[in-house]
């Protein structure tokens, strides 16, 4: 389990990593938050196709 600070935290570990490492880790980040009410990420758009 996760707390809203601890995603903060970890967020704010990214800073200086390149592009597609923090979208990643962020949506590993928020998918963890989110699994805790039972709610599913579907991910779209730029993330989806980034390579």
């Amino acid at each position: 389990m996760i707390s809203i600070d601890e995603a903060k935290s970890k967020i704010d570990q990214l800073k200086g990593k390149p592009k597609f490492e923090k979208m990643l880790q962020t949506t590993a980040i928020l998918t963890s938050l989110f699994g805790q009410e039972n709610l599913k990420p579907v991910v779209v758009g730029g993330l989806a196709v980034e390579r």
